[in-house]
C-alpha cells in the first residue's frame, strides 16, 4: 500500500507541474487550453495523453538518428587472378575500427557478399593459399555495391633437372655448353648456367609457364621452349652450329664388296701437320654399310673405323693417307674396305690401388698411336675387352671420377692385365687452367682442347671446350710434362708449348689461337638517301650484347669495321638529329666483307610496327600486297619496330603470325615461319594459335622449328628503330590464287601495356576475362599465290575454270 501511495503522490506532483507548465504557455499567448479542454471534455485526462505524445516523439527521433548513423547495405566482392578468372575459396574479411564486421569465403565464381555500413570506410583483407594477401578499402555509398579484387599468385621456386642431350640421341652432351634460361610467364626471370656433363640444376619460378632456353656460341637448341606444367623430365636437345658446311658420306665394305653394318665410323679432323687431330662426330654404319655426316664445317677430314664385334681390323684413314677436303654445300664421299685380320683382344681389369677392389663404371678409352678408336665402361668386375687388328701396343686411358687419370699401354693377350688406379687427393693430383685468346688477347669460346703427354702425344683425360671466358680446367692429372692441342673447327688449330705440371706451382697456360677477322661495311644514309657524316656505328655481340667496336662514318657515310670471324653481331647506329637504328644480326665470314645499309630517321612520332615489304634475296618483291608469291619459295618479311623518345619500357616486343584468321594450326596454312632475326633477347615460337583464350593449349605447341607465330622480346629497349626479319615459306602444294596472310603487332610494357594496333578489349592490361594477351588485335597484310597478273592495285582476284561437258 505504501508503494501505491507513493506512486499516486508522485503522479499528483507531476500532474501539478504539467498544469503549471500549461498555465505558463497560456499566459504567453499560446491557447493550449483549447486543446486540453477539448480532450478533457471527453472525460479523458490530458496529462497521460501528453505523456504518450512525448514518448512517440522521442521514438521517432531515435529512429531518425538510427537511420542516419546505423544504416547498412551489401557489398559483392569478386576475387580474381591476374587472368581474370574467379578464385574459389578466398577468405574475404571486412574490418571497421580494428574489429571484424564479417568474414566470408568466395564461391565457385570467386564471389562473396557481406553486410557493410553505409557511409563508413571499411578495410578489406583477402587471402588465399597460393596467392599474395591483398588489402583494400571500401566506402558504401549505395545499398548494393560491387568491388573486384585481383590477386597475384605467390611466386615460389622449384628445382628442375635439365638434361642437355645430343640431338637425335639419348646421350647426354659431354662437352662444355652455356645456356641462358628465361620464362614466358615471368619476364624478370633470367639465369645462365653451364655444364660439362650434360646436367643442369635450375631453380624455376612457379609462374614460369614455359621455360625458354638459348645457347651461347656454336650450339643451337632444337626445343627452345618447354611447357613446364606438362614436363616431368626436362630434356634439351642441342646440336652444333656451323658457319659454312658440306656433307660427308662413308661407304663401308669388306674385300668382296659386301656392306658392313654396325661398325663405329668416326669423322676426324687432322692437324695441319697431318697428325691425329679431333673427332668431329662418331656414328654407326647402317644396314647398307653407309654413314652420312651432315653440316660438316669446311676443311680437311679423314675416316677412322672400329669394329666392336672383332670381325674386322680397325681402319685409320690418316695412316692410309686418305684425307679429303669438305667444300661448301657439296658431298664428299669416302670408301673404306675393312680387312678380316684380327690379332686378338686387349683385356683390362681396373682395381682400387689400395683396397684392390674392382671398380665398376670406369671409362676406358682405346687409342692407336694418337687416334681414338672406342670407349667402354668397366663392368661389375671392373673388366673391359677390346677387339684389335694388330699385334702392337695400344694406348688405354682410364678415367673414373674421384681417381687420378691413368694411361697404360697394352698388347693383345688372352689374360686380363690388372691396373690399379689411385684416389685423387689434394696432395697427389694437379690441375691445369687453360685460357685461349685470339690475336688481340680476347678470350675465344667453344675451342676444343686436348691434353697430351709430351713424351708420346697420347691424350690424357677427356676433351674439353672453352667457355665464354675462353677457359677450361683439366683436373686429376699426375705430375709430368704435357702440351695442349687446341682447335676451333673452321677457324684454326694450335699446339701449345710444353707445360710442366707440379704441385709446387700454379699450373696455368695461355694459348693464342688465331681466328681471323671478317668485315662489315656500314653505309649510313638519311631518308632522302644522303650520306650521314660522323654517325656512330657500334658493332654489338648478339650473344652477350656487349660492344665489340665503335667507329664513326666518313664523308661518304661509310665505315668498315673488322670483327673476329666467329662472332655474330648487329649494328647500333646513331647520329645527332636522328633516332638510333638497330640492325638484324649477321654472322661474319673469315676474310670476307658483309655490306649493310642503315637508313636513319629524323624522329619517331609514336610507338608502332610496320611491315616494310616481302623480299627475295634482298630484292623487294611486294610492298603493298598486290604482287603474288610463288609456291615452294622462301621469302623474307622485313619489319620496323619504332619506339619514340621518352619511352621507358621494361620490355617491348613484336608478334608475327601467318595463316588465315580462322586457322588454328600450322598444318592448315599455305604460309609459315621458318626463322626470325633481330637484336632481341628472347623468342617464343609455336605451331598453334587458339584465340581468344587458348594460351595454355598453345604453350604446349611451342617449337624451335617451323612456326605459325613468333613473339620476340627486347629487354629495356631504348628509343629507336629496330629491324626485324622473318623468313616465310610458301608450301609447294599451295593452289594458285590462294591468299597468304601475314599478321603483325607490337607491344611495350611498363606497368601497363601500350599496343599497336590498339586492342579495345585488353586496353592497357596484360589480359582480360574475355581475351588473353597473346591474342591481341593485329594488323594484316594479304598476299596471294600465283601469277601477279591476277592481282590489281586494291584487290587480288581468283578465277576458276570448269569443264561444262562433265
Amino acid at each position: 500500500m505504501a508503494l501505491m501511495d507513493s506512486l499516486k503522490e508522485f503522479y499528483s506532483k507531476m500532474e501539478e507541474k504539467y498544469y503549471a507548465f500549461l498555465d505558463t504557455i497560456e499566459s504567453r499567448g499560446v491557447p493550449v487550453y483549447k486543446i486540453v479542454d477539448a480532450i478533457e471534455a471527453q472525460n479523458i485526462p490530458s496529462f497521460p495523453v501528453a505523456l504518450l505524445f512525448l514518448v512517440a516523439v522521442l521514438v521517432l527521433v531515435f529512429l531518425g538518428i538510427s537511420a542516419v548513423f546505423f544504416a547498412s547495405g551489401t557489398l559483392e566482392v569478386t576475387v580474381q587472378d591476374s587472368g581474370g578468372i574467379g578464385i574459389e575459396g578466398a577468405s574475404v574479411t571486412a574490418i571497421l575500427d580494428n574489429k571484424t564486421l564479417a568474414e566470408k569465403r568466395t564461391d565457385f565464381d570467386g564471389k562473396a557478399t557481406i553486410d557493410v555500413p553505409l557511409g563508413k570506410e571499411i578495410d578489406l583483407s583477402i587471402s588465399r593459399s597460393g596467392f599474395v594477401t591483398k588489402e583494400s578499402s571500401y566506402t558504401a555509398t549505395e545499398v548494393a555495391g560491387k568491388k573486384i579484387i585481383t590477386m597475384q599468385a605467390q611466386i615460389q621456386t622449384f628445382q628442375k633437372t635439365i638434361n642437355v642431350m645430343e640431338n637425335g640421341t639419348t646421350r647426354l652432351l659431354q662437352s662444355y655448353i652455356e645456356v641462358q634460361f628465361s620464362c614466358t610467364g615471368n619476364g624478370s626471370f633470367g639465369e645462365t648456367k653451364s655444364t660439362v656433363n650434360g646436367i643442369i640444376q635450375l631453380d624455376v619460378p612457379s609462374d614460369c609457364d614455359s621455360l625458354v632456353s638459348t645457347t651461347y656460341g656454336d650450339y643451337s637448341i632444337s626445343n627452345e621452349a618447354i611447357f613446364l606444367s606438362s614436363a616431368d623430365r626436362v630434356d634439351l636437345f642441342v646440336e652444333k652450329d656451323v658457319l659454312v658446311t658440306g656433307s660427308v658420306v662413308v661407304a663401308i665394305s669388306d674385300n668382296s664388296g659386301a656392306p658392313i653394318p654396325g661398325v663405329d665410323v668416326s669423322l676426324y679432323m687432322p692437324t695441319e701437320s697431318n697428325t691425329p687431330g679431333s673427332i668431329f662426330q662418331t656414328k654407326q654404319a647402317s644396314a647398307s654399310g653407309t654413314v652420312p655426316f651432315d653440316d660438316v664445317p669446311i676443311g680437311r677430314y679423314y675416316i677412322v673405323v672400329y669394329d666392336r664385334q672383332g670381325n674386322f681390323s680397325e681402319y685409320d684413314g690418316l695412316l692410309e693417307k686418305v684425307i679429303q677436303e669438305v667444300s661448301k654445300d657439296r658431298i664428299t664421299n669416302f670408301t673404306v674396305v675393312l680387312k678380316e685380320n684380327v690379332a686378338g683382344k686387349i683385356r683390362l681389369q681396373i682395381q682400387d690401388l689400395k683396397s684392390t677392389e674392382s671398380i665398376e663404371g670406369a671409362s676406358v678409352k682405346l687409342s692407336k698411336n694418337e687416334t681414338e678408336l672406342a670407349t667402354i665402361q668397366t663392368d661389375s668386375e671392373g673388366k673391359v675387352e677390346f677387339n684389335v687388328g694388330e699385334d702392337i701396343e695400344y694406348n688405354l686411358l682410364i678415367d673414373k671420377h674421384g681417381y687420378l687419370i691413368k694411361s697404360v699401354k697394352l698388347k693383345p693377350s688372352t689374360d686380363y692385365k690388372i691396373s690399379g688406379i689411385e684416389e685423387a687427393t689434394i696432395e697427389n693430383s694437379q690441375s691445369l687452367l687453360v685460357k685461349v685468346v685470339d690475336e688481340t688477347g680476347q678470350p675465344v669460346e667453344n675451342v676444343r682442347l686436348k691434353l697430351r703427354k709430351n713424351s708420346d702425344g697420347v691424350q690424357f683425360g677427356s676433351e674439353l671446350v672453352t667457355g665464354l671466358d675462353g677457359k677450361a680446367i683439366f683436373e686429376r692429372v699426375e705430375e709430368g710434362l704435357y702440351y695442349v692441342y687446341a682447335v676451333k673447327p673452321g677457324f684454326g688449330e694450335k699446339n701449345s708449348d710444353t707445360v710442366s705440371l707440379s704441385s709446387r706451382q700454379k699450373n696455368e697456360l695461355q694459348l693464342t689461337l688465331p681466328i681471323g677477322f671478317g668485315r662489315v661495311e656500314a653505309t649510313v644514309i638519311d631518308e632522302s638517301g644522303a650520306p650521314v657524316v660522323g654517325a656512330v656505328v657500334k658493332a654489338v655481340d648478339s650473344a652477350t650484347f656487349s660492344t665489340i667496336d665503335e667507329q664513326s662514318t666518313d664523308s661518304d657515310g661509310k665505315k668498315v669495321i673488322s670483327v673476329r670471324a666467329d662472332k655474330e653481331i648487329f649494328l647500333a647506329v646513331s647520329a645527332n638529329g636522328f633516332v638510333q637504328s638497330i640492325s638484324t644480326p649477321e654472322k661474319l665470314q673469315r676474310d670476307a666483307t658483309t655490306k649493310k645499309t642503315i637508313v636513319l630517321e629524323k624522329a619517331v612520332q609514336k610507338f608502332s610496327i610496320d611491315l616494310e615489304g616481302i623480299y627475295l634475296d634482298n630484292e623487294l618483291v611486294s610492298e603493298t600486297g598486290t604482287a603474288a608469291l610463288n609456291t615452294g619459295q622462301k621469302y623474307t618479311a622485313k619489319f620496323k619496330l619504332r619506339i619514340p623518345a621518352g619511352s621507358a619500357f621494361d620490355e617491348a616486343g613484336a608478334h608475327i603470325r601467318t595463316g588465315a584468321e580462322e586457322s588454328t594450326a600450322i598444318e592448315k596454312d599455305n604460309l609459315y615461319i621458318t626463322d626470325v632475326r633481330g637484336a632481341f633477347n628472347s623468342i617464343t615460337r609455336a605451331t598453334s594459335y587458339t584465340s581468344p583464350q587458348g594460351q595454355a593449349t598453345d604453350a604446349q605447341h611451342i617449337t624451335a622449328g617451323n612456326a605459325k607465330w613468333a613473339n620476340i622480346t627486347f629487354k629495356n629497349p631504348g628509343p629507336g628503330v629496330y629491324d626485324i626479319e622473318a623468313d616465310v615459306q610458301v608450301r609447294d602444294e599451295a593452289r594458285i590464287g590462294a591468299l597468304l596472310d601475314v599478321w603483325y603487332r607490337a607491344w611495350g610494357k611498363s606497368g601497363g601495356y601500350i599496343r599497336d594496333p590498339v586492342d579495345v578489349v585488353l586496353g592497357n592490361g596484360e589480359t582480360s576475362a574475355d581475351k588473353q594477351g597473346l591474342y591481341a588485335q593485329a594488323s594484316k597484310r594479304t598476299f596471294s599465290v600465283g601469277p601477279s597478273a591476277l592481282c590489281g592495285d586494291d584487290f587480288c582476284s581468283k578465277f576458276s575454270i570448269q569443264n561444262m561437258r562433265t
